[in-house]
């Protein structure tokens, strides 16, 4: 039904009174007044004929002056009395600048091996000017330019949605390596902490021997089995600071420093003269056994 309405419309514009020649007549016209650039405007082409010619419309392979071609509309060939008339509306476009523009639409009739150029009446559209003033117009001393050197700081615009996607396949690393190496991670840190504070009392405990070699007191002698009891508390977890000798020599494994801290005992809160500091020699020993056993019992740990 649109179509239809559509070449009534078509035909009353182009052809208002009827025509009986016997010749091709070819009217064309815009259906409007004006145009914009780059936007299709209609054109309406119509073209009467004897039916025994031949007639062909342009495609969108040819040449339309300074137009562009977009689409296209036919409409049903009509004949009356041996003529028939053939129409159809372009939709073309014009990139063009100048005010008043012009087409001459073209139509082919094929006579055997050889082409009549037939042309409609030309036509012309006005353009819509969408700037006040054409740039190549302007003469460059008159271009409204703005000269601005002052440094302007600009934020930066915070990529959120790179950040979290970053910081989620950040995390994700993270706990996969935990899980994976997390034991490993766990004991290679474990034996940091047990080398660091392995090699803090055996410096502590040798400056204490030295001190007593130099001069024997009994509040070195003291500190020196202080010392050797807050490192064993701290390997092993027991509160050897409370222990007296014969609770410390109770503990399983432990028997073996009963002559020792005898001896000591001796010299602390008897009040003798040691002889020579091995006793201290032997705390000093026991402390690395068990060091060495802690270390040993994490690398057989899975």
């Amino acid at each position: 039904m649109r179509m239809h309405v559509l070449h009534t419309i078509v035909l009353s514009i182009l052809w208002p009174a009827v025509m009986f020649a016997q010749d091709v007549r070819v009217h064309g016209k815009f259906l409007e007044d004006s145009i914009r650039i780059g936007a299709p405007v209609p054109y309406a082409i119509s073209v009467r004929y004897p039916s025994e010619k031949n007639i062909l419309f342009p495609d969108s392979t040819s040449r339309l002056g300074g137009f562009e071609f977009a689409y296209r509309r036919y409409f049903p060939t009509e004949t009356t009395a041996g003529i028939s008339t053939d129409s159809a509306v372009y939709w073309i476009t014009s990139f063009e600048i100048d005010s008043v523009q012009q087409i001459a639409f073209p139509i082919y009739e094929l006579n055997g091996a050889d082409t009549t150029f037939h042309e409609a009446t030309p036509d012309t559209v006005w353009l819509q000017q969408q700037v006040d003033q054409v740039l190549d117009s302007v003469a460059v001393a008159q271009l409204p330019l703005k000269i601005d050197t002052v440094y302007r700081n600009v934020n930066l615009l915070f990529n959120y949605p790179l950040w979290l996607t970053g910081g989620g396949i950040f995390v994700f690393i993270l706990i996969a390596i935990w899980v994976i190496f997390g034991k490993r991670i766990r004991r290679y840190f474990m034996r940091r902490r047990l080398m660091a504070g392995f090699n803090n009392f055996i410096r502590s405990f040798n400056n204490g021997l030295e001190a007593l070699n130099a001069n024997y007191s009994l509040k070195q002698a003291e500190q020196n089995v202080i010392l050797w009891k807050r490192y064993l508390e701290s390997l092993e977890g027991q509160p050897y600071l409370k222990f007296t000798s014969p609770e410390i020599t109770a503990i399983p494994e432990h028997d073996q420093l009963t002559q020792t801290l005898e001896q000591i005992d001796r010299m602390i809160y008897g009040g003798q003269p040691p002889k020579d500091l091995n006793p201290f020699h032997e705390l000093k020993s026991f402390s690395e056994n068990r060091f060495f056993r802690k270390i040993e019992s994490l690398k057989n740990h899975k």
